[in-house]
């Protein structure tokens, strides 16, 4: 399995990707997760409508670092020319823009952007030429099969968005109407890479070495993206590394894994620090991270009544000494 390829002009050293997550992708965390194996990472999803009336100082989703790259930016919105203008804010700020025609949350559906672009694949095709002539760097795309399992064409979509200059595409192969539930269909995976000659990046259903192994397998993908099994987890891009390379999975004690999930908490957190990010994020990621832990539910509820930094800090030192003595 060939280690380094290309997306457009950029190298890509690696096979596993981290998804864009709204809340939790900041750059802290992208930063963590590129430091255990990440080959591409990427920001959450940025509306371009914001991007263009904001001032970009004051948005933390744009914040980025040496230290995270190749970076994608991620995009959503269905104005073209309101795309165009966004993508050209933050082009020299990354290697990557992907633009969300995926997302099935209601907010950014009504407003005819993710997912519901999927109903239109002529303005797909439309947005992608347009950003392709206009930007430096390549430009992909993020879908879903379908906006429900009688409307699947993700194929369709696939072959309209590499004949308009998109350089490469990553697939999530549930429907708009599935959103995170149910099984995710591989097989589109599979017939869209053999469909098209641009990358494709296999996403949904990995939480693991052996389904990361799995989907390679039986998709040929070239590369996957994981999303919701890195959180509180950076370390599972590691994993599956070693894992494809050499055919074993680390064993690990409760005690083990739990000690590792306090360590990583005050890497992201000496991070957050650096990146001066939001009390929101330190706590979403706090909670991320006790995910698996004794009584987790019971811990989580304390976090989320807690106001401040030092109280959160402290609580979760207690839980660390309480590990340690396991």
């Amino acid at each position: 399995m060939k280690n380094t390829q290309k997306i457009g002009n950029v190298k890509i050293k690696g096979k596993i990707f981290l998804s864009p997550m709204a809340g939790y992708t900041d750059v802290a965390f992208r930063v963590l997760c590129k430091r255990y194996g990440a080959a591409l990472v990427m920001t959450e999803l940025i509306s371009s409508n914001t991007l263009t009336n904001a001032d970009i100082s004051t948005i933390q989703q744009v914040k980025t670092s040496e230290e995270e790259k190749p970076l994608a930016f991620q995009l959503f919105g269905s104005d073209i020319d309101l795309i165009l203008k966004a993508s050209k804010i933050i082009e020299h700020k990354c290697e990557m823009l992907n633009i969300n025609m995926g997302c099935p949350a209601t907010a950014i559906t009504q407003q005819g952007s993710g997912s519901a672009l999927l109903e239109k694949p002529e303005l797909i095709g439309k947005i992608i030429k347009k950003l392709s002539t206009n930007l430096s760097i390549p430009i992909t795309i993020k879908i879903r099969a379908g906006v429900s399992k009688e409307k699947i064409n993700a194929v369709e979509i696939a072959k309209i968005a590499e004949e308009n200059g998109c350089a490469a595409i990553c697939i999530h192969p549930r429907t708009q109407s599935q959103g995170y539930k149910g099984d995710a269909d591989w097989n589109i995976i599979r017939q869209i890479k053999e469909s098209v000659s641009i990358p494709i990046i296999g996403n949904g259903g990995v939480v693991d070495e052996i389904s990361a192994k799995k989907m390679f397998d039986e998709t040929n993908c070239d590369f996957i993206m994981i999303g919701r099994a890195a959180l509180g987890n950076p370390r599972i891009f590691q994993r599956i590394n070693n894992y494809l390379k050499t055919g074993t999975i680390e064993q690990r004690s409760q005690e083990k894994i739990f000690a590792e999930k306090m360590q990583l908490f005050q890497e992201y957190y000496e991070l957050w620090q650096k990146y001066e990010l939001s009390f929101i994020s330190l706590k979403e990621h706090a909670v991320a991270f006790l995910s698996g832990y004794p009584k987790a539910s019971f811990h989580r509820g304390n976090i989320n009544k807690i106001k401040e930094e030092k109280s959160l800090i402290e609580y979760i030192k207690s839980l660390k000494r309480y590990v340690i003595t396991m």
